[in-house]
């Protein structure tokens, strides 16, 4: 078989030297275009690039400081299941590897949509693929093997832009390179343009590491041009909807934006899974959002379209023929309009299928039948954007809901079995001690089960970022360095510590979305999480200061200790011999880094 494509779609690497990070993705070619970016932005006033520097690195001082947990007596920017990893570990950094991730919580051996999707797709258009799912989990024997076949493109599916991913692409270059001189790296996904479009000083930064740049939301037939092009021997200058680089110089091609139905680009699962496959997979019903949030850009990324039930039927038949019982259902909202919600529910009941899943959800718009009906289908967590708990923050933020409303659909989820997690944003624009407040007593008394704390990100192209919303709520400043009428982004985030600390002990933080699905893909139930709440939030109760104190390294040992003995009784093992505890350098092998990920790379 000729290889047309090897597609990665996952871009973790094995790389975590974060030195090696910062040279990549801070080289003196990356840095110099940025400083003259931002020169630029400033009217070449060399004082305001040193005031946006300074910035930037105390914002970034602040986060580390208020979002970190001691471990031991290292400061780390953990999630739960990285500290439940180190605690299985016995207290030290695991290296997780296919032969031992089932002794850890992991997604790094889980096939994903998109790689699924893409493989399908190039099959139907004559071209031969091949998956690897997470680059730096799968055997080097494989990829040297695959690459060995000097594949047309290596095709590597990213949705951020961020340091992580430059320096894992730098990885795949490289090793690309070194194999397969004459397969060219492309790059895409379905956020990818947007942050071409509203970040292009990124560009050349990403084209430093990849050859060619998909610029489309969907950009399926556009792959499909590019890799026959290059087939066949053919110049790409007149395909639309991509950049790559000639003669030193970026060059953009014009854009046709793709629209292929998501009825046409649902995969054939047989295909592309294995037989008895255990693990979990994700799912598309639906894609874009109909709703205005003023700080999201999801809206603005892809159209809005939905998948017919029938074809969802069919899926769902299939992968219950090859094993598959747990499915992340991905849209943007799964559970609007209603009506759809109803019918799929409805349907997944007439079939009986026996799957426990996951979806967003929004905190409006659900009777109580409806959440019954996600419930006796097979629901076991929703995702809530709740984002705050004050009337006047989530009429700022247009969310089109009510904090009643909020209360009455979250206890409706509790009372059916299903956990709840909420997104929180601190210090949108009419954040105030009070707002902040409401939104705390929301958490300890609405019956959520874990909540992710976000700091307010001015993100270019939202509606946030306009100068007319920027005017009304006298709002200056990019990304995580902000002021605005009621705050500025060091004092907001000076909050985080305060507000941790008057969460209920039963309510657990989390590193995001992915985190919880984690911990309920393993089996992790709501009383499980309320266990595990206070021992997180103990290891974040530490006294920032230059020193760390020796009474708040105890603290931590013994709370890692609690859970170490915790997890092994989980999971069937006798206790530890008491022994001290040894901390390893370095980072977790799938580090969730310090609140937030910067989606720039300088």
């Amino acid at each position: 078989m000729n290889l047309d494509c090897l597609i990665v779609a996952n871009t973790n690497t094995s790389t975590d030297d974060r030195r090696k990070q910062s040279l990549t993705a801070n080289s003196l070619r990356a840095r110099l275009r940025h400083g003259f970016d931002v020169l630029r932005k400033r009217n070449y006033n060399p004082l305001g690039v040193l005031e946006y520097a300074r910035q930037r690195r105390d914002m970034q001082q602040v986060l580390d400081q208020q979002c970190g947990l001691l471990i031991g007596d290292q400061p780390r920017g953990w999630c739960p299941t990285d500290v439940i990893n180190y605690a299985r570990a016995g207290q030290q950094v695991p290296v997780l590897t296919r032969e031992n991730a089932d002794q850890y919580i992991t997604w790094l051996g889980d096939v994903t949509l998109n790689g699924v999707i893409l493989l399908d797709y190039l099959s139907r258009n004559d071209l031969a693929g091949e998956v690897i799912q997470t680059f730096g989990f799968e055997s080097d024997e494989r990829i040297d093997q695959l690459l060995s076949e000097e594949p047309v493109c290596v095709v590597v599916s990213t949705t951020f832009i961020t340091m992580d991913v430059i320096l894992a692409l730098k990885e795949i270059y490289d090793r690309v390179a070194s194999r397969s001189p004459r397969s060219k790296v492309v790059v895409g996904s379905s956020t990818l343009h947007w942050y071409t479009d509203n970040y292009p000083e990124l560009v050349p930064t990403v084209l430093d590491h990849c050859d060619i740049i998909i610029n489309d939301a969907q950009g399926f037939g556009t792959l499909c041009r590019v890799v026959k092009a290059l087939k066949r021997g053919e110049a790409i200058d007149s395909i639309p909807n991509i950049i790559y680089r000639r003669l030193a110089r970026v060059r953009r091609t014009q854009r046709e934006p793709e629209q292929i139905p998501l009825d046409e680009i649902t995969p054939d699962w047989q295909r592309c899974l294995p037989r008895n496959y255990a693990g979990r997979v994700t799912v598309q019903t639906s894609q874009g959002c109909p709703f205005g949030c003023r700080f999201c850009d999801f809206r603005l990324m892809n159209r809005t379209d939905y998948k017919s039930i029938e074809l969802l039927r069919e899926e769902l038949r299939t992968l219950k023929a090859i094993g598959v019982t747990r499915i992340d259902f991905v849209d943007d909202l799964f559970t609007f309009p209603e009506e759809k919600l109803r019918a799929t529910c409805r349907m997944m009941l007439e079939e009986r299928f026996d799957f426990s899943w996951f979806c967003l959800s929004r905190s409006s718009g659900l009777s109580e039948d409806s959440i019954r009906l996600m419930a006796e289908a097979g629901c076991e967590m929703v995702n809530i954007g709740m984002e705050s708990a004050d009337p006047t923050v989530l009429k700022i933020m247009n969310k089109q809901t009510t904090v009643p409303e909020a209360y009455k659909v979250v206890d409706a989820f509790s009372r059916h079995g299903v956990a709840v997690m909420t997104n929180l944003i601190l210090g949108f624009p009419g954040e105030t001690d009070e707002s902040i407040g409401r939104t705390i007593e929301f958490l300890n008394t609405s019956g959520v089960n874990a909540y992710f704390l976000n700091l307010f990100q001015v993100g270019r192209g939202t509606v946030a970022d306009t100068p007319k919303f920027r005017e009304q709520h006298k709002l200056e400043g990019e990304y995580v360095s902000w002021r605005h009428m009621t705050g500025s982004s060091r004092e907001m985030a000076q909050k985080i510590e305060g507000f941790i600390a008057q969460v209920s002990d039963d309510v657990l933080r989390v590193g995001g979305l992915e985190d919880m699905q984690m911990l309920m893909n393993n089996g992790y139930t709501r009383e499980d999480m309320a266990s595990l709440a206070p021992i997180m939030k103990g290891l974040a109760a530490w006294e920032r200061g230059e020193r760390i104190q020796p009474r708040d390294v105890a603290m931590s040992k013994a709370l890692l200790g609690q859970l170490e003995e915790s997890e092994r009784e989980r999971r069937g093992k006798p206790p530890r011999s008491p022994r001290p505890a040894s901390l390893s350098g370095g980072d977790c092998a799938h580090d969730s880094g310090s609140q937030p990920k910067s989606r720039l790379t300088n």
